[in-house]
């Protein structure tokens, strides 16, 4: 498979890297990894990879 991003998908790489950033300063690591989960996910369906983003859902979490 090709995971290379194409020049239109700039904003979508500039708004994940926010919200990772964002997740990266929260002092609540449940809720951080939870806004990490989401923004990867997000990002997987921008650039045309929503059946990964899909499957990862389907995968049981557990924040402690």
């Amino acid at each position: 498979m090709n995971y290379s991003i194409d020049m239109d998908s700039t904003a979508d790489v500039e708004k994940c890297i926010h919200d990772l950033r964002t997740a990266q300063g929260m002092d609540d690591t449940e809720q951080a990894h939870s806004l990490a989960d989401k923004a990867l996910q997000e990002f997987l369906y921008a650039i045309g990879y929503g059946d990964i983003a899909y499957e990862y859902d389907l995968v049981d979490k557990w924040y402690s």
